[in-house]
Parts: C-alpha cells; sequence; structure tokens
C-alpha cells in the first residue's frame, strides 16, 4: 500500500545529508586547517635545520681549534733546543731518487702561495697565501719519541760517525745541520735488527750508521742546495736531530715527523699537506665550514720565557720574506716567537631567508687595531649564520729551550 504518509517518509529519507555548500565550505576549512598545519611543520622543520647547521659549525669549530692546537703545541720538537743550527735552514730533501725540497714547482692548491724552499722553524705564518686569501700556518715538529737530544757528530762519512746512535733505527730521518744556510735531512741504515720492539732503540756499542743503501725512500747524501761533503769536518756546531721513523720505501711510516701545512681552500674546507711527502703528498680535507684562518705570532722579545707583544705575520721583520731570509737576525726573530694566536671564521651550510649576520666579523678585537683582521660579509653570506673561534697555543718545546 503506497500511502500518503509513507511516500512523505521516502521523500525525507531521500533528502537527507550535506548540500553542496556544507561540501564546499567543510573543503574550505579542511584546507585551511592542512595549510596551517603544513606551515607550522614546516617552520619547525627549518629551525630544526638551522639548530643543526649551527651545531654542527660549532663541533667543526671545536674539532679544529684542538685539532691545530695539537699541532702547534708540539712545534719545535726535537730541534728547538739547537735553534741557533737548525732555525733558518734551508731544508734539501730528496725522496726516491728525485728533489722535494726546495720544491722546483709551487705547492697545489691551496698552499700555492707559500715559499717553494723550506726553511726550518717550529711555525712559520704565511700572511694572506691560501688560495682563498687566508693565511697558511706551517707546522714543524719531530716525532722521534726519544732521544730528542741532538747527537754528537765524530765524523761525516759516509757512514756517520756519531757518539751513540740511542734513539735510533733503520729508516731514521736525521735532520743535519751546522748553523749555515741550508741542512740536509738524511736517512739510516745498517744498524742491528733489534731483539725486540722495546729495543729497538738501544743500539749499544754502535757508534755509526749508514746513510745510503737502506730500503728507506730518502736515502741520499746529496741536496739541491747542500751535499753531504759540503759539511766538511764535524765541529762543535755540527748537529744531528731525530725527527723520527719514516719506515721503508713503501712501508707505513712508524714514528714519522710533521712537517705540514695548513690552509683553507675551495668549499670552505679546512685542508693539510705533508711537505716531506712521506704520505705520498695527498692534499688532505680536516674539516668543513671553515671560511677564514687568520694567526698572530706571540713574542717573548727580552728572553725571559713570557710573552710580550703580538706581531703581524704580514708586516716586517715577522713577514715570511724576512723569517725565511737565513740570516742572523732571521734566526733570532723565529726564536722570538713563543706562541701562536690562531682565529677562525666559520659558516653554516643552512641558508636562512633572512638576514642574519652582520656586515662585519672581527677577529682579535681585544687587541690592537693594526693586529685586528676583519672579514666584511657579502649579501649573500649574510642570510648564513656565522660563528668565530680562536685558541692561543704556547710553543711548549721552544719555551723549554730557553735559557733566561
Amino acid at each position: 500500500m503506497n500511502t500518503p504518509g509513507l511516500r512523505q517518509a521516502r521523500f525525507r529519507h531521500r533528502t537527507m545529508g550535506f548540500s553542496i555548500v556544507e561540501l564546499l565550505v567543510a573543503v574550505a576549512v579542511g584546507l585551511v586547517l592542512v595549510l596551517a598545519v603544513t606551515g607550522v611543520l614546516l617552520r619547525n622543520e627549518g629551525r630544526s635545520r638551522n639548530t643543526l647547521a649551527v651545531n654542527d659549525v660549532n663541533q667543526s669549530g671545536a674539532f679544529v681549534a684542538y685539532l691545530l692546537d695539537s699541532a702547534v703545541r708540539s712545534a719545535g720538537s726535537g730541534f728547538a733546543n739547537r735553534w741557533a743550527e737548525t732555525y733558518g735552514c734551508r731544508l734539501n730533501a730528496s725522496r726516491g731518487g728525485s728533489a722535494i725540497l726546495p720544491r722546483t714547482a709551487a705547492w697545489p692548491a691551496p698552499f700555492a702561495g707559500f715559499p717553494q724552499a723550506v726553511r726550518v722553524a717550529p711555525v712559520i705564518i704565511g700572511k694572506g697565501q691560501s688560495a682563498g686569501g687566508s693565511d697558511i700556518i706551517a707546522v714543524m715538529r719531530g716525532n722521534a719519541g726519544v732521544g730528542e737530544a741532538a747527537l754528537e757528530v765524530l765524523a761525516l762519512g759516509p757512514p756517520l760517525g756519531l757518539r751513540n746512535t740511542i734513539g735510533l733505527e733503520n729508516n731514521t730521518l736525521l735532520l743535519l745541520a751546522d748553523g749555515d744556510t741550508d741542512c740536509l735531512l738524511l736517512q739510516t741504515t745498517g744498524l742491528t735488527a733489534p731483539v725486540s720492539p722495546e729495543t729497538r732503540w738501544l743500539n749499544t756499542g754502535v757508534d755509526t750508521v749508514g746513510l745510503t743503501g737502506g730500503t728507506g725512500a730518502y736515502h741520499t747524501v746529496t741536496g739541491t742546495n747542500r751535499s753531504l761533503a759540503d759539511f766538511g769536518n764535524p765541529t762543535p756546531s755540527t748537529v744531528v736531530v731525530n725527527l723520527g721513523n719514516a719506515g721503508a720505501s713503501g712501508g707505513t711510516p712508524t714514528t714519522a715527523p710533521q712537517f705540514t701545512l695548513y690552509a683553507v681552500g675551495a668549499n670552505r674546507t679546512l685542508f693539510a699537506r705533508d711537505m716531506l711527502d712521506i704520505d705520498g703528498g695527498a692534499t688532505q680535507a680536516l674539516a668543513d665550514g671553515v671560511v677564514e684562518m687568520r694567526a698572530l705570532y706571540g713574542l717573548d722579545t727580552d728572553n725571559n720565557g713570557t710573552l710580550d707583544q703580538w706581531a703581524d705575520p704580514g708586516v716586517a721583520p715577522f713577514d715570511t720574506a724576512s723569517l725565511l731570509s737565513g740570516n742572523a737576525a732571521a734566526v733570532q726573530n723565529l726564536n722570538s716567537i713563543i706562541a701562536v694566536r690562531i682565529g677562525l671564521v666559520l659558516r653554516t651550510s643552512q641558508r636562512e631567508r633572512e638576514v642574519v649576520a652582520p656586515e662585519t666579523l672581527t677577529l682579535f678585537a681585544d687587541l690592537a687595531t693594526a693586529l685586528r683582521q676583519t672579514r666584511t660579509l657579502t649579501t649573500d653570506e649574510r642570510n648564513y649564520r656565522h660563528r668565530t673561534t680562536e685558541v692561543t697555543v704556547p710553543l711548549r718545546n721552544v719555551l723549554l729551550s730557553r735559557t733566561p
């Protein structure tokens, strides 16, 4: 039966639900909510990335400061106690039968601005010499671990006659100097094989050591500017310094010396390079996020073992050319350097929408105006967060060698 009441109930059932206007309103409200939530998520994600970027650059700054502090603090190990004979001497070194120092070609980037002739010194700062205009820091230190005192020379040979060979083993690198403008890198051979690893340095009763025909990569008595024969008879100024062991040719070095260049290069990266090519001459990336590195010399001008003033490595007589001239004044100036102050500018990798950095950043702001280093940021750089880090490093081996 199809009564009017039933037809009315069916009509009401068919018309129940949302109208098109209600649906459109619901969709619009939903879109607004989605956009709002998305905006909050994106802002939080941006803040999270910025926080991570800042944390990364802070950690990078701490790591670089630690690395440089560790390297510079040990500078001069092995030869600083005989500074009058070793400081400022031009190093003659060969590897695999070919001269490597002085170099016949420029250093690879970012070290190309550093002098090709390396003169022995605990630390040398090349003001603005890196590819990006930052400073280059050269750190030199032996790594023998024993026998840090210079060895008395009885005969120059070869073989090399010494008062004793305690602290030496086969393939040890020796620095031979006598206060002249040139010194020579030698490598030992002919020592008796050790009975055990613990006694490998105790060559009791042995007073000569070979310098040619060994298995190492540095066996030579001929340098580009000075050879062994040029030294003549040994004098009280003739010094042999144990720098460490470079290992046999093709082998793993055991206690290799650290003659290392540090500089900022491409992609805001701090690089290092071994000047003696013990590791094959590779340029190594150490840390990213570093956009500038600057350094100052700390001087003891009255030889009392305390720091008296800071010196700009770009101003004579502490510029690179003056310090590496090899004359008596340069040697005295090298000996007056007892500390190094290093300043770093680091930058995050996360670009932000708004300007977050000042127009300029200043290193060594507590020092005299002439010693401050200011970096002016470009418009684009100001959208990145920057950090500055400074560390003052005493040259402990230099301080220990001084006689007030």
